[in-house]
């Protein structure tokens, strides 16, 4: 058995790592909220399906085709929005990301508003419209 002893190492390394997630290696204060956030950790595929575009989709166009009062165009033209949706956001990104001049700062440093306004300083039509 000695000359195993190596080869469990590697099982004794996860056995620990999972032993350290138990309850009673937390400290007492946090005990009460471990539960909670198990329950939390455990939906989050759940949610991050309902907030991708592809999975939203297809719920909306399953739970509202045959509806009476729903149109076929509208419907259709809403799943597209909400399966276009994370792709244009990404596109989108550049309006209100921070600029290249601003470069990587705290985001309590950078205000929301004021990144829109930047950007449409910087743009050809504003500069068209300054010079006249």
């Amino acid at each position: 058995m000695r000359e195993l002893a190596p080869l469990l190492i590697p099982v004794r390394v996860v056995g620990d790592f999972a032993a350290s997630f138990h309850p009673a290696k937390l400290p007492p204060m946090l005990r009460h909220t471990y539960g909670r956030e198990l329950v939390s950790w455990a939906f989050l595929p759940l949610m991050l399906g309902a907030i991708e575009g592809g999975t939203i989709a297809i719920v909306i166009k399953k739970a509202f085709e045959g509806q009476p009062g729903v149109d076929p165009f509208w419907l259709d033209l809403a799943t597209a929005w909400a399966l276009a949706a994370p792709n244009v956001a990404n596109l989108s990104s550049f309006v209100w990301g921070p600029s290249p001049a601003e470069g990587r700062r705290s985001p309590s440093s950078r205000g929301f508003r004021s990144r829109p306004a930047s950007w449409l300083r910087r743009s050809p039509c504003a500069r068209a419209t300054d010079s006249d």
